[in-house]
């Protein structure tokens, strides 16, 4: 959950943006596009639900497994998949009924980057699909 400052800070860079003033924002071009991406993950944040279900699907084939995330991992995720995968191959699927977002690794949001700031995602979400990921490939 953002601190109340975080919060405050993302509803006046959404407030702003939402009606036309981006020119009282200190960001332009791309850098624009990253503050109101961050902005509105605060927002999300701070007024969206605390937990939410992620459909994961899982389908065997003889030695392959194929495993269905709704979103976009990051491939720390997939190699985490297939280190923890029982399966002679496993190949994670991305956009499988659903597209929730990016799946950074929790380094990912110290480091910055779009796709951690644009995340509906707390740190923490990776590593949770991978363990809940491997405990679905074990179970097939």
């Amino acid at each position: 959950m953002p601190t109340a400052e975080e919060a405050a800070r993302a509803e006046k860079i959404v407030e702003l943006h939402n009606a036309g003033r981006d020119a009282e924002l200190p960001f332009a071009g791309m850098e624009l596009t990253t503050a109101v991406a961050e902005a509105l993950r605060m927002k999300h944040l701070k007024d969206g639900p605390e937990t939410f279900p992620l459909p994961l699907s899982g389908v065997r084939v003889g030695p392959v497994a194929f495993l269905g995330i709704p979103g976009e991992p990051f491939t720390g995720i997939g190699r985490g998949l297939k280190d923890g995968s029982p399966f002679a191959m496993t190949l994670p699927c991305c956009l499988t009924n659903g597209a929730e977002g990016y799946y950074p690794m929790k380094e990912a949001y110290d480091e910055g980057g779009y796709e951690a700031r644009s995340s509906n995602f707390k740190a923490g979400i990776a590593e949770l699909l991978i363990d809940e990921g491997v405990k679905l490939l074990k179970s097939l």
